[in-house]
């Protein structure tokens, strides 16, 4: 059974007093690659973050050995033959490991990653200790992975790395929630908190990751008080889940994602979706203002039908219309019920919403 010196000890406890001061992913990455060639003997060692699709992101040490060109695209093209990898893949047993451990080396030189990338910068022997897998899900494994050409890792060096791995965990998983954090603040400090407009960055499971004060007025306002304060409204979150599930349909191209309009006395919240490959972001703008019939006439509805579908908008009821209008409620009903067939809704909601979108209110 292998063993460690006291030098090693004392280089091990150095090691771990110097990484957990890492506050960037980053610089956790960089400063991590410099000190593990002093404690494990490799002719490289990288980070790599290794998505369903290969490598998508990688820092090597020494400085300079990073691929680039033709031999980035072979790593990220075959990244998944790595033996290693494949193996958490199919297991999720997240233990340090070697080549050797699953491949001999006439079986790992048949493979186009060996042909294609490691035979070029005189790779033979590799040892991985990562720091997550997700092999349920497309985003990917990280970990830190030491090279050399001869001869193969020892127990000596595998040791070294199992002591280290859950200390790297928890400095991984530290720096990336410190750099979420100064994210998450810089993020809000770009949007400018101007009155009846807001901001809420989601997590991946559409809950509240980070809100601005003012989207969480507006959302009390227009949707009623919350249960939990990381949880969206039901509404809203219902809307959230069916944009996303048009974008994964496979069938045809989505439609437009349009905003959702929600309508409270007389003024509207109108919401929007913008998004990337890595973060969603609902924005929130309130428009309010005396509505004017005539900006209704692009709907194709009588005079009288305008007046009354402009004070729905308002926020009226079918009394408060008849007495502004000096008509009869059932009147106002009869008015309403036509609009609704007109523009092919079912609700007051939705057709006030149609009416501040048709006037510009939105």
């Amino acid at each position: 059974m292998a063993r460690l010196r006291d030098r090693d000890v004392r280089a091990l406890l150095a090691f771990l007093r110097d990484v957990h001061g890492c506050l960037d992913p980053d610089d956790f990455a960089r400063r991590t690659l410099r000190s593990l060639l002093r404690l494990v003997p490799a002719d490289r060692c990288s980070y790599n973050e290794v998505g369903r699709r290969g490598t998508a992101r990688t820092f090597v040490a020494p400085d300079g050995l990073t691929p680039s060109g033709a031999l980035w695209e072979a790593l990220t093209r075959f990244g998944a033959q790595n033996p290693v990898i494949d193996y958490y893949r199919r297991t999720g047993d997240a233990r340090v490991a070697t080549y050797s451990d699953f491949a001999t080396r006439s079986q790992f030189h048949r493979t186009a990653l060996y042909n294609e990338y490691y035979r070029h910068v005189g790779v033979e022997h590799q040892i991985v200790a990562p720091l997550a897998l997700a092999p349920s899900s497309p985003t990917r494994e990280i970990g830190f992975a030491l090279s050399r050409g001869r001869p193969d890792f020892s127990a000596r060096d595998r040791l070294v790395l199992e002591l280290l791995q859950p200390h790297l965990i928890q400095a991984h998983a530290n720096a990336q929630a410190v750099a979420r954090l100064r994210d998450h603040l810089a993020w809000a400090g770009r949007m400018e908190e101007v009155r009846g407009q807001g901001a809420i960055r989601l997590a991946a499971d559409a809950t509240i990751a980070f809100a601005s004060p003012g989207s969480r007025r507006l959302l009390e306002r227009y949707f009623g008080p919350r249960r939990r304060g990381d949880q969206l409204p039901e509404d809203l979150a219902r809307w959230v889940r069916a944009q996303d599930e048009a974008l994964d349909a496979s069938a045809g191209v989505p439609s437009p994602r349009r905003p959702l309009g929600v309508v409270r006395d007389g003024a509207c919240l109108w919401v929007r979706i913008v998004a990337d490959d890595t973060q969603r972001t609902l924005l929130l703008e309130e428009r309010a203002g005396r509505l004017d019939p005539a900006a209704l006439a692009p709907l194709g509805l009588t005079a009288r039908e305008s007046e009354v579908l402009a004070w729905v908008a308002e926020g009226k009821s079918n009394e408060q219309i008849a007495a502004i209008l000096g008509a009869r409620p059932a009147t106002v009903a009869k008015h309403l019920e036509r609009v609704y067939r007109k523009l092919g809704v079912e609700s007051r909601t939705a057709a006030a919403v149609h009416a501040l979108s048709v006037a510009g209110l939105r």
